[in-house]
C-alpha cells in the first residue's frame, strides 16, 4: 500500500527518468519502506 503510494509519486507519467534516477528512487523507496516498517515494529514492542 505504501509502496504502491511510492511508486505513485516517483514514477509520474509526466517526467523521463534515465535508468540510473529510477534505479535511485526504487533504492530510495525501498529504504524508506524498511525504515517505516522498523519503526512501527519498534513502537508496538516497546
Amino acid at each position: 500500500m505504501i509502496q504502491d503510494m511510492w511508486k505513485g509519486m516517483v514514477n509520474t507519467p509526466g517526467t523521463r527518468q534515465s535508468k540510473i534516477t529510477g534505479a535511485y528512487n526504487h533504492d530510495v523507496m525501498n529504504f524508506f519502506t524498511f525504515c517505516l516498517s522498523f519503526f512501527l515494529v519498534e513502537r508496538k514492542f516497546h
